[in-house]
């Protein structure tokens, strides 16, 4: 950072990268694959399966170890209740959840590191695929698609299909700890959490009408910026003659109502997630007023300490997971459109290379000097 400060920063200023993240080791593992296959997702699987899958263990171990704080607190609790408690049976409870929490934050770090160089590499791999199959269209290809449309599924596409590489897993373990957290949440406040269980299926019967929504809005919306960069790149390509014939503002017209309804449908996703993000702010909300009021007014029962503080301690962790599931689901529902996306560019018809030939044998001489002498 000192160094960066001082000048600006060169390749040779950095770490270098270790073989197995480089671009051209990934490449020689995943384009066979995906050269034998015809699919991304059957040639990542082969490549990258076997790590997403231990990362995919390993996060499953650490939500496990966090469930183990509301089961301690509840302990402490219900102890400090009572008359008989005593510092021993305090004591090992809470070394054992710190014991825990330090395990499950090694292991928490640990999967957060290989999941994220699986998405380096996996990048590299995609991208490196990219580059090659824009090298070797043909002309009739090049025609179907435009400088523009490529050029969006690198800018646009990409990310879209990287991001179901980083929420591989959570895409499992997510209603997995839902379900687990509900469970707990059950053996606390019994079937009062029936309830609580009605407003999750309101919920998620809404995040899903929201994220099919959303999934449609992102398909127009690429398709009104593939018709925008193409006109666009129609004027770069021939601005002399625009200038000569005086379209300048024929074509400004054109781009910019192009461009409005490319922000109408940006609005209309803006908007859907705006809804999205009210629904997690109000689902964990409505869960816990509703199991609480159930609990009290409906079964007429006695919210006693231990009960209130393992409840809010299992009400404040489903929120996190409640929150992001809805985003997973909206974030794949999108990663959708733009891998059928790339499944019909990388359809696309390619050069032949057998059409071309040469009559000259590589040992052929064409000129051939001796003894000869240049200049005085």
């Amino acid at each position: 950072m000192s160094l960066g400060n001082q000048r600006q920063l060169e390749s040779s200023d950095l770490w270098p990268l270790q073989q197995e993240n480089q671009c051209d080791f990934v490449s020689r593992q995943f384009e066979p694959k995906y050269h034998a296959t015809k699919s991304i997702v059957k040639a990542s699987l082969s490549v990258f399966g076997l790590r997403a899958l231990f990362i995919g263990f390993l996060q499953l171990v650490a939500m496990v170890a966090s469930l183990y704080g509301p089961i301690v607190l509840q302990q402490v609790v219900s102890s400090v209740e009572t008359t008989s408690a005593d510092f021993q049976t305090l004591l090992v409870p809470i070394v054992m959840l710190f014991v825990v929490k330090v395990f499950q934050a090694v292991v928490k770090t640990q999967s957060d590191l290989q999941n994220e160089i699986m998405y380096v590499q996996f990048t590299s791999a995609l991208q490196n695929l990219l580059y090659k199959k824009t090298m070797v269209l043909n002309a009739k290809s090049r025609k179907l698609k435009s400088t523009g449309e490529i050029s969006n599924l690198f800018t646009s596409d990409m990310w879209q299909v990287l991001a179901v590489s980083f929420t591989a897993n959570d895409i499992w373990i997510t209603p997995l700890q839902v379900v687990a957290l509900l469970f707990m949440l059950w053996q606390v406040l019994g079937w009062a959490m029936v309830t609580g269980i009605v407003v999750i299926g309101v919920a998620f019967i809404v995040n899903r009408f929201l994220a099919t929504a959303s999934r449609n809005t992102w398909k127009e919306l690429m398709e009104k910026k593939d018709i925008r960069m193409k006109v666009v790149n129609e004027v770069f390509g021939s601005m002399q003659i625009i200038k000569l014939n005086a379209w300048e503002e024929r074509y400004y017209v054109k781009i910019r109502d192009f461009r409005d309804d490319e922000l109408k449908s940006l609005w209309t996703g803006s908007c859907i997630q705006a809804g999205m993000i009210a629904m997690n702010y109000i689902a964990p909300v409505a869960l816990t007023t509703v199991s609480f009021a159930s609990y009290v007014l409906l079964f007429k029962q006695t919210l006693t300490a231990s009960k209130v503080f393992t409840a809010l301690a299992l009400f404040n962790m489903i929120k996190a997971p409640m929150m992001r599931l809805p985003q997973i689901i909206a974030t794949w529902m999108q990663s959708l459109v733009s891998y059928k996306r790339f499944t019909e560019f990388l359809a696309l018809d390619e050069r032949d290379p057998t059409i071309v030939s040469s009559t000259v044998s590589s040992n052929a001489m064409a000129i051939e000097v001796v003894d000869g002498c240049f200049g005085s």
